[in-house]
């Protein structure tokens, strides 16, 4: 059931959701409308029947999407991505060989399908721009020779685009000039350095030049995702990387049982 409440919100209940009677509030992916649902949502009253929800969530084991005896099934469909400059751009095929979903069907309903797949924050945050066809229209729009994946694989996709673009994102940061250590944390333990005696410079090569109390070294790094690998004096040492902002990034590890803590500042 899909019930329109105005003009870019609906309600929705699915039989796949039907072990508690759960009630979807959707903007149909319009991020603008987000605050409001999740303000709805917070400010609801209790139901002893109904269990209200902000947004369309991801459903294990989605198998498609269903409506008045029509379904678009997550087997029947594919999809092309394409980075584009302004974000990703995904083209959903529909193989219908029976012709019994038309155009209008999948144009309004295979959002739905994608929504009840990976997630309607996640669709709409994640993917920049969309389009539905039908895999006979493959050739008509030149799309026949460029790669496509069963859509069962879409979540898998964006986890690993989104991780690549992370870690490209962090590792032009590290790049980006010389990284004063501030601050060093041991356990409960921590001290101010003096950052013109402290700081490491991380080249493209792999190489990096670390100045620790005024005594200067030449090693190696590189990257794994948000790890960041170290070698000092021949050991290499493995750092989480939580960025603060553009300027301050936080390296942690562990060191004799307790949590070490480096805070570097980037002055530029």
């Amino acid at each position: 059931m899909i019930k329109k409440i105005s003009l870019n919100l609906s309600i929705e209940f699915l039989d796949e959701l039907q072990n508690q009677n759960n009630l979807i509030i959707t903007s149909d992916g319009n991020k603008k409308l987000y605050p409001l649902i999740d303000s709805i949502i917070n400010t609801q009253i209790k139901s002893e029947i109904f269990n209200f929800i902000a947004l369309r969530q991801a459903i294990p084991d989605f198998k498609g999407f269903k409506l008045n005896g029509k379904e678009l099934p997550i087997e029947k469909m594919t999809f092309v991505p394409q980075q584009m400059e302004n974000g990703l751009f995904i083209i959903f095929i529909f193989d219908n060989e029976s012709e019994s979903i038309d155009r209008e069907f999948l144009e309004n309903y295979g959002m739905n399908t994608i929504d009840y797949l990976i997630g309607e924050r996640k669709f709409s945050e994640e993917i920049n721009d969309f389009e539905f066809i039908f895999t006979k229209d493959l050739e008509t729009i030149n799309l026949s020779g460029l790669a496509s994946f069963p859509l069962i694989q879409l979540n898998n996709y964006l986890t690993k685009t989104k991780e690549t673009k992370i870690k490209s994102n962090l590792e032009s940061l590290i790049l980006s000039g010389k990284w004063y250590i501030e601050s060093v944390k041991l356990g409960s333990k921590e001290r101010t350095t003096n950052k013109n005696e402290n700081w490491i410079l991380f080249y493209p090569n792999g190489k990096s030049e670390i100045l620790t109390d005024g005594k200067k070294s030449f090693e190696k790094w590189s990257l794994n995702n948000d790890i960041l690998s170290i070698t000092i004096d021949s050991k290499q040492h493995e750092f989480k990387t939580d960025l603060i902002n553009n300027n301050t990034i936080i390296l942690s590890s562990f060191m004799d049982k307790n949590t070490l803590r480096i805070k570097l500042k980037n002055y530029k």
